[in-house]
């Protein structure tokens, strides 16, 4: 026999035993599928040693269910002493009761007080920032509700704004003890970009909340100067409204009056409809009229009418 014959021989015997193994094995996996779904159905505990999977297309087998048999134990009801003495037990973690523990507790997770509606820390000096607040509403002199509220929240704010000022610079202090300058060759300011490095989470942090902090002082801050410039500017207007006002009622008594010399009759204000006396318009008469031939504008009447009654009271 040639080697080509002895060759071809020897490739047809190993396509056969490879074919053989093939289906051997394929009738291993459908021996072993079918007493998975026997156990199963039986509802008794497979065997998975020898499983070593389907193809693709088929379902993956069931679980086995647990071994320990814990999850199918019934639950023992409590019993109403044992009830009781864990309702008695919670009693007791309640939290704080006193009003002082209850003001401690909810600084609990207060950290910097730079963000949310706490703004004083339990460490911070209260007649300073007292102190402090007295000052910015003597600076914007609010009169109404409105501005008093953006009054408080640009003091706030300000007040912030030094704390993250302070927290830097005790950032910096407490890098200093941790990060000697004898440990390091380098200059000082090598080693203020060394603590740059290491406290750059806590630096950036800070950073963050005081260009937020500025931004909402900046919008306050226009807020509030935009609401007191329209408030002067129409207080502004309502006085020259009524010097106006005042300027007509002067001089329409100053006609009715020269009408009653050219008809020799009296002059008495109530008469036609004034609600000054004749020696009330005689005493702003005296005043406005070298006023007016000086500067050629009117006195407030309502003022000069008002501070001589008063001088008259007081007599």
């Amino acid at each position: 026999m040639s080697d080509r014959a002895i060759r071809r021989a020897a490739e047809r015997a190993a396509k056969k035993a490879a074919a053989k193994a093939a289906k051997a094995n394929e009738a291993t996996k459908v021996s072993e599928a079918a007493k998975v779904m026997t156990a199963s159905a039986n509802n008794t505990t497979p065997t998975w040693d020898s499983w070593d999977g389907w193809d693709n297309d088929d379902p993956p087998p069931p679980y086995p269910p647990c071994q320990n048999g814990e999850e199918d134990k019934p639950r023992k009801p409590i019993s109403d002493a044992q009830l009781a003495a864990n309702r008695q037990n919670a009693q007791k973690s309640t939290g704080a009761k006193t009003q002082t523990g209850k003001d401690k507790s909810k600084m609990n997770a207060l950290r910097n007080a730079l963000t949310g509606q706490t703004v004083l820390l339990p460490s911070d000096d209260a007649v300073a920032y007292q102190a402090f607040i007295n000052s910015i509403y003597q600076q914007w002199s609010p009169i109404d509700d409105q501005e008093t509220r953006l009054t408080q929240l640009i003091a706030d704010t300000e007040w912030r704004l030094h704390r993250v000022a302070a927290l830097e610079a005790n950032i910096f202090a407490v890098g200093r003890i941790e990060q000697p300058l004898e440990q390091f060759s380098e200059s000082e300011g090598v080693l203020h970009a060394k603590l740059h490095l290491i406290y750059e989470k806590q630096l950036k942090n800070l950073a963050l909340q005081e260009r937020r902090l500025r931004n909402h002082h900046q919008a306050d801050t226009t807020k509030l100067e935009q609401l007191q410039n329209d408030r002067i500017e129409k207080a502004k207007q309502a006085e020259q409204a009524l010097m106006e006002e005042h300027k007509a009622i002067f001089e329409r008594a100053v006609r009715i009056r020269n009408k009653c010399i050219q008809l020799k009759k009296p002059f008495n204000p109530a008469d036609f409809g004034f609600e000054f006396s004749l020696e009330e318009y005689d005493h702003y008469w005296d005043r406005q009229h070298p006023y007016f031939e000086i500067t050629g504008e009117y006195l407030n009447f309502h003022k000069v009418i008002k501070t001589y009654r008063n001088a008259k009271n007081v007599a």
